[in-house]
């Protein structure tokens, strides 16, 4: 009922009947789906003539080296189907695994099974209208290669059926339980970074060979025992339109590089995208207030349009999903390129989303995007009943300049989309650190577009195992083996990749430097756009330290105030970070960044890195990977951390965990009165209500910014001078008693799943 009045209260009557009638069309729907896929069957058999095409332009190959890649060891990991999503650590997942469990919740599930070359084992799995199929397609995968479970979460052991239609499947319904880890898993985006590591060796090698089976093999094993609608992995169309894309570049990668697949294999896999094509159409996530998701499914649909053999349809689905594109990427990121569900994290998963698709419809043919370019969007009708036609914006062929050869590039991006992409890549030079890794402010599920060079850090397994509790009893690897450990918080795959489009870093940007590293994700978005990039990209926008001063305090006012506010102790707590040097007797100044539309102000300099989160549009509405950290500091020293933001570790598997790191007392953050305290009734992913601040001052001195509430009076104060970081939180004046500061964090959290001791 709550979420009922909560709906009607936000999109009034009328948006609660379209609601409604939404979810009955999709109850229907779902049900006709299943009656056919039962008696019919569900995989795309018929459709002979599909092809896929590369869209790498070749203009790979040459590039990649063999050190420029995952490391060796992780390499062989994923060939014995060892993989660590989401703190699972390095686990073989195969069927009748033992599983950990998770937090003391324990679900094995899983049972042996005794493989055999003809598939027999697929029978009691695989429901009746698809096994024969199934079966099919399993004896094509080689006969010593040992089948994934999909279908497990092989951190808590629970486990789903393959045979159960996927929309009657539950989730989220017993403690422990995390139907992220296989969809984690079925995202397959450790196919690309196989195919890459295989292209950087000679075609002739057997390592590379050994990797192109196993990659298509993996692919297979897959389709033979997913069938198209059933089982968990066909529940999220999120997880779908990922898979999707990751398949379509590992197998153009491994094309690439002239490993052969047989045109057998080929076809089946294209049916397969194909059916992921069809499945996302049908299941599009759009909303009047819609989220990352969309964002997911607009992209993953262009790539299987844009790789699949143009035809009428291919075409007709790239027209729709393009203007999505535009659509959503002007929605979903706001001017000063914040992605509007407020979680810097989600910004990263949602930029490479935008930047990875731009790069390949910029890519395509100049004959295709013309042909696309005329078709009425509108006549398409694959938005749900509740979607507005004025939802689907037309676009047109612009020109945007010339490419690296003189040639006028014809796009189908206006300089308003060009403009928004810029502010978006802005955002995150802004807020990253000279290290390249961003603070965790708003929700972290970890999660990734392509993940084509990921960053380790390498240690043993015995230091793993002292340092993370989710690994205290770890045993799958010897205490003695190196442990590589995924740093989930880095970023500079998006600014390299940006790069690649025509963006250029700011003046003094850490990402100059990381720009000349010329990784895979720079590599493979370069060949994705066929080389074009989008000139009008190149153009600056306002400077980072470029800050209007007039509607802030002066300076001299402003240490005015804070004199006055540290001398009265009724209300204040204060707390000085010493520096190693005088940062005001260097030789560069402060650089400041601002974001008014996401909320978050950030000081660099290369003794510190400090970062504000500041909400203060009144229109700002918290969504539910919000925290409760309005007014939290986030301070490095020497690339030391001083105080963080403790991640997010879990959502649905531990609601307690996952309301703990929400908190305000989680975070470095005053306390006032109308700052959201999250409770055990609190959903997991309920919308957070808090109180706007004004921004007093924001400059070389420091920053203040106080509750603009009026039973609210909680503020944050920063000194910089040469005794170094001083932070002073004020709390309400009334009904509380003095000193209002509490900062109860618990153990910080890097990554989804992953928690230090």
């Amino acid at each position: 009922m709550n979420r009922v009045l909560a709906i009607i209260d936000k999109e009034g009557l009328g948006g609660f009947i379209l609601r409604l009638k939404g979810r009955t069309h999709r109850w229907f729907a779902s049900r006709l789906q299943e009656f056919r896929a039962r008696r019919n069957g569900s995989y795309n058999q018929s459709i002979k003539e599909l092809q896929l095409r590369s869209r790498l332009h070749g203009q790979l190959y040459s590039s990649i080296v063999e050190g420029n890649s995952i490391p060796k060891g992780v390499v062989e990991h994923y060939l014995n189907h060892r993989f660590d999503l989401l703190g699972s650590g390095w686990v073989q997942v195969r069927y009748g695994m033992n599983c950990r469990g998770l937090a003391g919740y324990s679900y094995q599930m899983g049972e042996e099974v005794s493989i055999d070359v003809n598939g027999k084992w697929l029978q009691g799995r695989i429901n009746p209208s698809n096994l024969a199929y199934s079966q099919s397609v399993w004896c094509l995968v080689d006969t010593d290669y040992q089948p994934i479970d999909w279908q497990i979460d092989f951190k808590s052991g629970f486990r789903w059926s393959e045979a159960v239609w996927a929309k009657k499947l539950k989730y989220s319904h017993l403690p422990g339980v995390d139907v992220k880890v296989p969809w984690e898993l079925a995202r397959m985006q450790h196919l690309p970074q196989l195919a890459l590591h295989a292209m950087g060796l000679s075609k002739n090698s057997i390592e590379g060979q050994r990797i192109s089976r196993e990659i298509r093999n993996q692919i297979l094993d897959f389709i033979s025992t997913n069938p198209p609608g059933f089982g968990v992995n066909w529940l999220c169309p999120m997880d779908v339109s990922i898979r999707a894309a990751n398949w379509l570049l590992a197998l153009d990668i491994i094309d690439s590089a002239e490993f052969s697949v047989d045109k057998e294999d080929i076809n089946l896999i294209t049916n397969s995208i194909y059916s992921h094509g069809t499945f996302i159409k049908a299941n599009l996530e759009w909303f009047p207030q819609r989220y990352n998701h969309y964002l997911s499914h607009i992209c993953g649909f262009t790539f299987i349009a844009a790789y699949l053999k143009e035809t009428k349809e291919t075409n007709d689905w790239l027209a729709f999903s393009i203007g999505q594109l535009i659509n959503e990427t002007l929605c979903q990121f706001q001017p000063d390129g914040g992605h509007f569900e407020g979680s810097i994290a989600y910004h990263r998963l949602s930029a490479e989303m935008v930047v990875y698709t731009t790069a390949l419809v910029l890519g395509l043919p100049e004959d295709q995007l013309s042909t696309v370019a005329a078709i009425d969007v509108n006549k398409l009708k694959y938005l749900p009943l509740r979607a507005k036609l004025d939802s689907i914006k037309y676009w047109s062929l612009q020109t945007s300049g010339l490419d690296q050869q003189g040639k006028l590039i014809d796009s189908a991006f206006d300089s308003t989309y060009i403009d928004r992409l810029r502010a978006l890549v802005v955002f995150f030079e802004g807020v990253i650190k000279s290290n390249g890794t961003f603070p965790q402010i708003g929700d972290n599920d970890s999660g990734r577009f392509f993940k084509l060079q990921p960053v380790y850090i390498e240690m043993q397994v015995s230091e793993a195992k002292q340092k993370y509790w989710n690994l205290k009893d770890y045993s799958d690897l010897h205490d003695s083996s190196i442990y590589y450990l995924e740093d989930s918080l880095h970023g500079n795959h998006l600014l390299n990749a940006a790069y690649s489009l025509g963006w250029i870093p700011s003046e003094n940007s850490p990402a100059l430097v990381w720009a000349s590293n010329f990784d895979n994700d720079q590599l493979v978005v370069n060949a994705l756009a066929n080389n074009k990039t989008l000139p009008e990209l190149h153009q600056t926008i306002l400077s980072p330290s470029n800050i209007d001063s007039n509607i802030y305090l002066s300076d001299n006012d402003f240490i005015s105030l804070w004199n006055e506010m540290e001398r009265d102790k009724r209300y204040t707590f204060a707390k000085t970070f010493q520096l190693p040097i005088k940062y005001n007797e260097s030789l560069q100044p402060i650089t400041l960044y601002k974001f008014d539309d996401f909320g978050c102000y950030v000081f660099k300099h290369p003794t510190f890195y400090l970062s504000v989160r500041c909400l203060v549009r009144q229109e700002q509405e918290t969504g539910s990977h919000h925290h409760a950290d309005q007014l939290s500091v986030e301070l490095d020293i020497s690339g030391r951390p001083i105080i963080r933001d403790p991640g997010t570790y879990i959502y649905t598997a531990l609601p307690s965990e996952r309301s703990r790191y929400r908190t305000t007392t989680a975070h470095f953050a005053p306390s006032g009165n109308l700052t959201t305290m999250i409770g055990q009734s609190t959903g997991v992913f309920d919308a957070l209500s808090y109180s706007t601040a004004d921004v007093e001052y924001f400059g070389q001195q420091g920053f203040a910014a106080r509750m603009n509430n009026a039973n609210d009076n909680a503020g944050l104060f920063i000194l910089l001078n040469e005794n170094g970081i001083s932070i002073m939180h004020v709390g309400s004046t009334s009904p509380f008693p003095t000193n209002q500061y509490i900062f109860e964090p618990p153990s910080y959290s890097p990554g989804y799943g992953i928690i230090e001791f």
